[in-house]
């Protein structure tokens, strides 16, 4: 998986919070198969062949999963989503949303807009 851009939040996975013009290897991600990718404008996240998913960047709405506002320069895996078998990822601005093979949705992050799903705002 290569990433390149705008990588202040940590959004590029390299560990870094700095931009690349060039595609660069995110290493942590390596030895596996990623069958889902998406990156929003703050954060990124993959999910791989066995519906595990990792987050990384900005984390300040909650939009990494992981049940805090912490950012992370690198992949993590999101616990609270082991188990589930992620099939697909979304990210946008400062929210994320993922979508199982059971056909269960799952989202964090802002929800000022409702952009979450939940019913409230």
């Amino acid at each position: 998986v290569l990433s390149y851009g705008w990588g202040l939040y940590g959004q590029l996975g390299d560990g870094l919070c700095t931009s690349q013009a060039i595609p660069k290897e995110i290493t942590s991600l390596q030895g596996e198969v990623w069958t889902s990718l998406s990156a929003g404008p703050w954060h990124s996240a993959a999910v791989n062949d066995e519906g595990d998913i990792v987050t990384w960047g900005r984390g300040d709405a909650g939009q990494l999963g992981h049940g805090d506002t912490q950012s992370r320069p690198e992949p993590h895996l999101v616990e609270t989503m082991q188990g589930k078998k992620v099939k697909v990822v979304a990210c946008g601005s400062r929210h994320t949303v993922m979508l199982t093979e059971e056909g269960e949705v799952f989202a964090s992050g802002w929800n000022r807009y409702g952009q979450l799903g939940s019913g409230d705002t």
